[in-house]
């Protein structure tokens, strides 16, 4: 999927998305997934709260799944999935 992602969301719901500008590559160093330490100020006061739940079998471009215990630079609140 050019320009977008595609979640699987508790094993069954397919959600997509695309994005609206013209860049699709991933090029940054360090890629942020899930909940933030202190998501008030990080978004500015426009959201009050943060991802809550499981990540799992995470592809970038078709490459290996990332384990993120394993290969995670820093992490906040990150526990082994149940």
């Amino acid at each position: 999927m050019k320009g977008g992602i595609q979640m699987i969301i508790d094993r069954e719901k397919l959600v997509q998305s695309t994005s609206p500008g013209s860049n699709y590559n991933l090029d940054s160093e360090i890629l942020y997934l899930g909940g933030m330490p202190d998501e008030r100020l990080h978004t500015q006061g426009r959201f009050h709260s943060s991802f809550i739940g499981d990540i799992r079998k995470t592809t970038l471009q078709r490459g290996p799944n990332v384990t993120f215990l394993q290969h995670s630079h820093e992490s906040d609140k990150v526990y082994q999935c149940g």
